[in-house]
């Protein structure tokens, strides 16, 4: 997962200095970002400030760069892994991510937001996520 986070993130960076010349308006908007069960990346509104017509400019510009999808995909499914082996570094093993309710669960763009915010790392905010949004793994019987 680590490997497949740090692709993500250079290849996000490098989507925000490309949107800053495609639309440097939107590149400065509160957006974070997901993937869908489809495998497409859908933009969000961290604050919900941003109309819905820029969201679908800015999920229609993400779609449009085969290198952050790829990439967001990449980390989703490495992640899903990553929380159904997770037991006790972090503690998100008690939880199921899927493609189903990845969307739901994980904003990969907030993640580095709250990354350079100094807050934490991105680790941290991953599982941040994972247990306050993420369906529960059903115990055995």
């Amino acid at each position: 997962m680590i490997a497949a986070n740090d692709n993500l993130k250079t290849t996000y960076v490098q989507f925000l200095d490309d949107l800053k010349n495609i639309a440097p308006n939107l590149e400065e908007q509160d957006f974070g970002f997901t993937v869908d069960p489809q495998g497409n990346l859908k933009a969000t509104s961290l604050s919900g400030s941003i109309s819905d017509e820029n969201l679908a400019r800015l999920t229609d510009y993400m779609n449009r760069s085969d290198a952050l999808k790829g990439a967001a995909n990449e980390f989703a499914k490495s992640s899903f892994d990553y929380v159904k082996e997770d037991k006790e570094y972090q503690g998100t093993g008690g939880f199921v991510l899927n493609m189903n309710n990845f969307a739901k669960t994980v904003d990969l763009g907030q993640m580095y937001t709250y990354q350079k915010s100094g807050k934490s790392n991105m680790g941290n905010f991953f599982a941040q996520q994972v247990m306050s949004k993420g369906e529960r793994a059903p115990h055995p019987v």
